[in-house]
């Protein structure tokens, strides 16, 4: 049983409030992040040795340290329904330590980044409970997807997971850092993080998502969850503790009181500062006093 105490008011009924940004409603995209691409070099010896070289191993860089009293200054999120999350988050470090410029709430993000994210909120929010701590993977940990080499800068969040016993991959040997994160993979990886470790649920077809609670029955009834892609099924039968769906009532916290889920639709970092808002027991919110 995980309980979220911050949202578990109402869900039985499925009325929380419709917020911004996640009705399926089309949203302002900015271009995704991506990485630079590097020019060819040169056909010289010195440039083949160059590119022949291994590559050298990660350097260990430090979680971004807290900073309650931090302002945050983004020019481009005021009046948005992710606002307070962001600049909850930013003054908790879990972005880095940038707190200003323009955050691009609109634009998509890659999967690396928002395991990354998780991570660093994940640690900040539960800094006094080292049991419930994602340890970051260290130089002589084994590598387990074949596209996130000890190289990357964020192999320490990813590989960290892995080694803590979370399912995040596309598949056993594949994370596909660079691409943009997808609705359900967001959900199935929060979900994952809230099973503390524990495999997700077997689950049937989204036909037989229902479940009871105060003597009622609650379906995950969103008008497309027919769409809702296999290997994420188990996410959805993760109970709260309630006898309810504790993704239906992560996405309603996320996306507002929704009847379409849109699963494959890419996720903006608005939408996972939301998300990320609150995690098992603890808020951004709470730590800064608010």
């Amino acid at each position: 049983m995980y309980l979220r105490t911050a949202t578990l008011v109402g869900i039985a009924l499925l009325g929380l409030a419709a917020c911004s940004g996640g009705n399926g409603q089309s949203q302002a995209t900015a271009s995704p992040q991506a990485s630079p691409t590097t020019a060819a070099a040169a056909a010289s010896p010195a440039a083949t040795t160059a590119a022949t070289a291994p590559a050298a191993a990660a350097v260990a860089t430090p979680t971004p340290t807290p900073n309650p009293t931090a302002s945050v200054h983004y020019t481009d999120i005021a009046g948005i329904y992710a606002e307070s999350a962001i600049k909850q988050e930013a003054q908790l470090g879990v972005f880095g330590n940038a707190t200003s410029g323009k955050f691009n709430p609109y634009g998509t993000l890659p999967r690396a980044d928002y395991v990354r994210w998780l991570v660093i909120a994940n640690n900040t929010y539960f800094r006094t409970q080292p049991d419930k701590q994602i340890r970051l993977a260290e130089a002589n940990s084994d590598q387990s997807f074949v596209d996130v080499p000890k190289s990357n800068p964020d192999f320490k969040y990813i590989q960290g997971m892995v080694n803590s016993g979370f399912v995040i991959g596309i598949d056993k040997k594949h994370f596909a850092p660079s691409r943009p994160l997808t609705r359900e993979e967001m959900v199935a990886i929060l979900m994952s993080r809230d099973a503390n470790s524990s495999p997700l649920p077997n689950a049937g077809p989204p036909s037989t998502w229902n479940y009871s609670s105060g003597g009622g029955t609650l379906s995950v009834d969103f008008t497309d969850r027919d769409k809702v892609s296999k290997p994420y099924w188990g996410a959805f039968q993760l109970n709260n503790g309630w006898g309810n769906s504790l993704a239906l009532q992560e996405i309603k916290r996320i996306y507002g009181n929704t009847k379409i889920f849109y699963p494959q639709k890419t996720v903006t970092r608005g939408d996972a500062a939301v998300a990320l808002q609150v995690i098992d027991q603890k808020n951004a919110g709470s730590l800064l006093g608010m």
